[in-house]
């Protein structure tokens, strides 16, 4: 079971990571209008209030807050809230049912696109969310991801409530040799289990991609029915 569930992590990251890079090769006004096949979730757009200030100097330096506005996504069982700019990913594309959720940045500056998916597969409230990390690190720190995932180093993993957990963890893409930050939201319990992953190029997690991700983090919420 555990094993399985590593799986899933490993493949999602996996083929976000390549359909990342091929969304970067195509870089024509067309993509942007691709329509989107997923069963989409529900987008409504949220904007983070902006601190006014009274001199321009504060004004400039309140700017960046404006990368930090998102959007709301809802889907059957969760919903979050992600970059407003980025788009949804063609889930048709990847044909792997346990991605329910994905969205990146349309123009990336460098040879791989910052985006966030969320898987859900059966749960088991037997298994802790650490378990569930510790096996994770195992299997990406042994490169069995390839290319795709090398040198991986763990930052840091946090037990949140009711049996989940942050995984933080950095690597490079050996394609295209650019520094990666892992962020991976782990939701264990029954029936489902969700993964929250997030990723971000180092450079862009150093500039705001690090908010924004605890941002995603914060917002993800379970739907009860």
């Amino acid at each position: 079971m555990k094993k399985s569930i590593v799986l899933i992590l490993s493949l999602c990251l996996l083929l976000t990571a390549c359909g990342s890079k091929e969304k970067d090769k195509e870089k024509t006004a067309e993509e942007s209008k691709t329509t989107v096949t997923q069963e989409a979730p529900k987008e409504t757009p949220k904007e983070t209030p902006k601190e006014t200030s009274k001199d321009d100097a504060s004004k400039d330096a309140a700017k960046p807050s404006d990368d930090l506005k998102t959007k709301k996504a809802e889907a059957e069982g969760f919903s979050f809230e992600y970059p407003e700019s980025w788009q949804a990913y063609d889930l048709s594309e990847l044909n792997q049912p346990m991605i329910k959720a994905a969205y990146a940045d349309p123009a990336p500056k460098v040879a791989f696109a910052d985006n966030v998916n969320v898987t859900s597969a059966p749960g088991n409230s037997g298994v802790t969310a650490k378990a569930i990390a510790d096996l994770t690190v195992t299997q990406y720190e042994s490169g069995a991801l390839g290319d795709a995932m090398k040198d991986f180093k763990k930052i840091s993993y946090d037990d949140k409530d009711k049996n989940s957990g942050v995984l933080i963890g950095e690597y490079t893409q050996g394609q295209s040799g650019i520094k990666v930050v892992l962020t991976q939201y782990i939701i264990t319990g029954s029936p489902n289990m969700y993964t929250l992953s997030i990723s971000y190029t180092k450079e862009s997690y150093d500039n705001g991609g690090k908010e924004m991700a605890q941002k995603m983090l914060d917002s993800f919420t379970i739907n009860k029915k």
